[in-house]
């Protein structure tokens, strides 16, 4: 799943500011790992990610 938004501003004619965000949703993943040592890592991952951008538009 993923959520996303963003904006656009324009200050001058000739120049325009650009910014937006995304949000990825993702299932959690789950691990159960035996190290070398016999030492062993059982859980589960909550995943996700944010991007964020911002632009600059300048026309001359």
């Amino acid at each position: 799943i993923v959520l996303a938004g963003g904006l656009s501003w324009t200050p001058r004619e000739d120049l325009t500011i650009d910014a937006g965000y995304q949000h990825l949703f993702f299932d959690d993943a789950p691990i159960d790992k035996v190290g070398s040592s016999g030492d062993r890592l059982v859980g589960e991952f909550d995943n996700a990610a944010d991007i964020v951008s911002v632009g600059l538009n300048w026309r001359f």
